[in-house]
């Protein structure tokens, strides 16, 4: 990058206050890895600013590619870069997707998210795509969107976690195979985004696995009855020699048993979802040696009535043992406390 280095941290400092931004924000918005870790302290950062630094082409390099912005930019004057950055805020998609939108990116990913997520199921059901089919370019989804192609990345990354699509590396990016995320995805989406409502999601997940066992009785047939008698005898057996923390994984593996049983793939779906949200809080449940006895015997009374073909038994026991999981967990919460103070 060809640039005179005298005016890079200058021309920084005239984005970030154009950008209304604090030093802290800025950092955390525009020179942050992948993993939010900033890459450089709010001391030599303000420092940049004011005499510039060694280091200024790979910090213009990232703010640049964040913004989705020519590099070059920040060779300009003072004056001149003031009125390209005027202009470029002042263009009606630009003021959009890098103003507002780029002082407030997880916002924005999560609406082209949706936006992106709506587009593939008015595909799906209008029979223009289908699973296995290959996206267009990011450049032409950029294009179609009028949005920048960092955005438009961001965002097929986020439809790639949420198993909506399959991004290979030189190959490009496809409908994955299972179409039903779609239909779940907006929702599974607010989970991940809003992790403050931790209770109303255990909430729906208690309504799902009820509902669950009481179908898995309902619906029980050979490969259901063989996959959950091995899930329980295993479970049965890491107990009994003392193996907690093979218990635990088995414990996860029990409940989407049944929800496999369920045979409803849009349930399964979201206990999927749910169930990675609250991983640490169910663990949180289990502690004591008598707590993993009571999750192994009320395991028992669950796994006993699906195999009678008993769905009331099934949805009250799965129900009792819920509740139990919730007085356990808020126990141990309650006694870490004490034990912090």
């Amino acid at each position: 990058m060809n640039t005179r280095q005298s005016n890079l941290n200058e021309n920084v400092l005239i984005l970030r206050k154009r950008l209304k931004l604090t030093q802290t924000d800025f950092l955390k918005l525009y020179l942050s890895d992948e993993n939010n870790a900033q890459i450089m302290s709010l001391s030599k950062f303000s420092n940049f600013e004011n005499r510039g630094s060694k280091d200024e082409k790979i910090i213009v390099s990232m703010i640049s590619s964040k913004l989705n912005l020519d590099p070059e930019l920040f060779a300009e004057d003072g004056p001149t870069f003031s009125q390209k950055i005027e202009r470029l805020l002042a263009d009606p998609i630009l003021e959009n997707e890098k103003s507002h939108a780029l002082t407030q990116p997880e916002s924005n990913v999560v609406k082209l998210v949706s936006t992106i997520n709506d587009y593939l199921v008015e595909s799906i059901l209008a029979g223009d795509l289908s699973p296995g089919m290959k996206l267009p370019s990011d450049r032409d989804l950029a294009e179609k969107f009028n949005v920048g192609r960092t955005i438009i990345r961001e965002a097929l990354k986020a439809l790639h976690v949420l198993g909506l699509i399959d991004i290979l590396p030189g190959k490009g990016t496809f409908i994955a195979t299972g179409s039903q995320h779609f239909f779940i995805a907006p929702l599974s989406w607010s989970f991940y985004m809003d992790r403050q409502h931790t209770n109303h999601v255990l909430d729906l997940r208690n309504v799902l696995e009820n509902q669950c066992a009481k179908l898995a009785a309902m619906r029980k047939n050979d490969a259901c009855a063989e996959k959950l008698t091995d899930i329980y005898q295993k479970s049965d057996i890491a107990y009994k020699a003392g193996d907690f923390d093979s218990f635990l994984d088995l414990d996860r593996d029990f409940h989407l048993a049944i929800g496999e049983c369920a045979e409803n793939p849009i349930i399964l779906n979201l206990l999927l979802v749910i169930r990675k949200l609250v991983q640490q809080e169910s663990k949180q449940g289990l502690i004591t040696p008598n707590q993993f006895k009571e999750v192994h015997e009320e395991h028992t009374v669950i796994y006993n009535a699906i195999m009678a073909k008993d769905p009331i038994l099934a949805q009250r026991s799965m129900s009792q043992h819920l509740e139990n999981f919730y007085v356990r967990s808020h126990s141990n919460k309650a006694q870490a406390s004490e034990g912090n103070d």
